[in-house]
């Protein structure tokens, strides 16, 4: 989604050089992070990379082409998911197993209205009023 820029405005090469540079992140915390972690440690540079890619890509669209892309909303959507996460997973620990499925089952339903409720602020800060 964030290569969109480079696209229309045909710098592609931004996206290889880019592309490159995550996948030079990925190897070398690779080298740190599997000796300390095993395949835990893949994960997380695999991770780390990812999010740097994304940054990087979004940094570069925005100066090549600026999008108004809505990365407030996605960033408390993605704190408000994590917490969710975070508060179940610790309360599902000492459960039992249905308990823990009606815990997963309930956060899911949560989650979904939270992102409904922030999708519906969204919509109401876009609207301008008719002339």
């Amino acid at each position: 989604i964030f290569t969109v820029g480079t696209g229309v405005c045909r710098k592609t090469w931004f996206v290889a050089l880019v592309m490159t540079l995550a996948a030079l992140i990925n190897v070398a915390s690779n080298f740190v992070l599997i000796p300390l972690y095993g395949s835990m440690g893949a994960a997380l540079s695999t991770l780390i990379a990812y999010i740097l890619l994304t940054i990087m890509m979004y940094i570069v669209n925005q100066h090549i082409y600026p999008l108004p892309f809505e990365t407030g909303i996605f960033l408390v959507a993605l704190l408000v998911g994590v917490a969710i996460y975070t508060g179940v997973d610790m309360l599902a620990q000492e459960q039992a197993a249905y308990a823990q499925y009606a815990l997963y089952i309930v956060s899911i339903l949560l989650y979904a209205l939270c992102i409904f409720l922030l999708g519906k602020l969204a919509g109401k800060r876009e609207k301008k009023p008719e002339l």
